[in-house]
């Protein structure tokens, strides 16, 4: 059987990580999980340690990728897939809590060709979850050259690697049927990288510098095909 990596960005709130990762375990075939990377920050050294305590040796690998301060979320998933050891590897943003089935869609979709494949949100049916639960071909995403960096700390970052994967004559999608609970991105992200502004005020520039990218003729989420 496939394994993948899941990375598990923490993004500076901690706290979120012991529902994020029980979830994943329950809801998910053991055999399917070659491992959990946790890229986190040094500010919470102490807690993760604890955390951790409660999971070393039940059996599935485990890598802390630490840096020294928070940094965006394109940077945070970034990391945690540089260390990847399985081509394929799952982005689950901290805080999101998978349903049952919900590796099997995603595997279900995921070729080659599509390179990029997006979990659903069940309480948003327009949940569109690139960065925050979806399986990714890490040689792509590594010939690609990553997230630019320009989109950090976090918005349209994933529009962007997604426009590239396009250009390049990939079909990534949307799995519908493989549902997630996902809080909404001001609850997580925004808190932490928002200091001064509002979530709104923030993704309106992030939107700008996209559009600007591609001098207004950049694909938009309504573009990828959906899966039902």
């Amino acid at each position: 059987m496939v394994k993948y990596s899941i990375v598990i960005p923490t993004i500076g709130q901690i706290q979120k990580l012991r529902r994020c990762i029980d979830k994943t375990l329950e809801h998910t075939n053991a055999d399917m999980i070659g491992e959990i990377i946790i890229v986190a920050d040094k500010t919470n050294n102490d807690v993760l340690a604890n955390l951790m305590m409660l999971y070393l040796g039940n059996g599935t690998p485990y890598t802390i990728v630490l840096n020294h301060k928070i940094v965006g979320r394109p940077k945070a998933v970034e990391d945690g897939l540089m260390v990847a050891t399985n081509d394929a590897a799952i982005i689950l943003e901290n805080g999101v809590e998978p349903f049952i089935g919900w590796l099997d869609e995603l595997k279900a979709e995921f070729t080659p060709e599509r390179g990029w494949v997006a979990a659903n949100s069940l309480e948003d049916n327009n949940g569109k979850l690139f960065m925050g639960c979806s399986m990714i071909d890490i040689p792509l995403f590594k010939t690609l050259g990553g997230f630019d960096p320009s989109f950090s700390p976090f918005g349209f970052e994933d529009l962007d690697l997604l426009n590239r994967m396009i250009n390049m004559g990939k079909q990534p999608c949307i799995a519908k049927r493989a549902g997630v609970h996902h809080p909404q991105p001001h609850t997580t992200v925004a808190p932490i990288h928002c200091s001064g502004t509002t979530y709104q005020e923030h993704m309106k520039k992030q939107e700008a510098k996209y559009i600007a990218k591609y001098n207004g003729a950049g694909i938009s989420f309504n573009d990828i095909e959906e899966i039902a």
